[in-house]
């Protein structure tokens, strides 16, 4: 069981009007950033939690990987249906961009 959330009600406000429906759709994109064990996990699990979606893309970076290519979106573009094993090539960022245009 999860623990009660508190403390960050106004940026998880701001994320979740950022993530409210538009007419007509549009995208968006939040950045949260903050130092290790400031609660940034937490807080985008709770807005995941009270959005309902049906197919989240969620991106994370850790500072060890930052040299590795598409770390932080690993897990974005594997859902989209991009092969983990082409992110190294140079064909792979055109793949990835593609697959991100037609989702």
């Amino acid at each position: 069981m999860r623990a009660p959330f508190f403390g960050r009600e106004s940026e998880l406000a701001k994320l979740e009007q950022l993530c409210r429906p538009a007419s007509p759709p549009r995208a968006g994109a939040g950045l949260v950033v903050g130092d290790p064990g400031s609660g940034k996990t937490r807080l985008l699990a709770e807005l995941l939690g009270r959005l309902h979606l049906q197919r989240p893309l969620e991106m994370r970076g850790y500072e060890p990987e930052r040299w590795i290519a598409f770390a932080a979106a690993r897990d974005a573009l594997v859902s989209l249906g991009v092969d983990p094993g082409r992110f190294d090539t140079g064909r792979a960022q055109v793949d990835a961009f593609e697959a991100a245009f037609r989702s």
